[in-house]
């Protein structure tokens, strides 16, 4: 049976993890899910929500991130969909990072799409729409 896990949370960083936990609690009871993989969903989750926080709500500090987790059976897969009411934006116009030169910011766009299968960004007439899939 398929299971979908709905949260709400503040456009801050420090609400982040919670919305990650809930990823790996769900993940570490499915025995077909290792560690390394659990860490990589973490990790593209933590990358574009903190771009939803840092971009759409840069000037609102009243946002939310609505985060839907599908834990489909067959074929088992995870999604996650994100919902934002802020600024839109053009991923194609975020440059890519420069690997010659350490930065501290700049590499969440770019490193996400490797460690899931799919992502999709859509700017919505209600506010922007991420969804990250990973086969499993």
């Amino acid at each position: 049976m398929d299971e979908t896990f709905h949260l709400i949370i503040p456009a801050h960083r420090r609400y982040l993890r919670l919305a990650s936990g809930l990823v790996t609690n769900i993940l570490t009871r499915d025995k077909r899910v290792d560690q390394p993989t659990i860490y990589n969903i973490d990790l593209a989750l933590q990358e574009i929500a903190a771009n939803i926080i840092e971009q759409a709500y840069a000037e609102n500090v009243d946002g939310r991130i609505t985060i839907d987790i599908t834990l489909t059976q067959q074929p088992p897969t995870l999604i996650i969909d994100l919902h934002d009411t802020g600024r839109a934006f053009n991923p194609a116009q975020i440059a890519a990072p420069n690997l010659e030169e350490a930065q501290v910011r700049g590499y969440g766009l770019h490193l996400a799409p490797k460690l899931m299968d799919e992502i999709f960004y859509e700017a919505q007439d209600d506010g922007n729409h991420w969804r990250v899939i990973k086969y499993l």
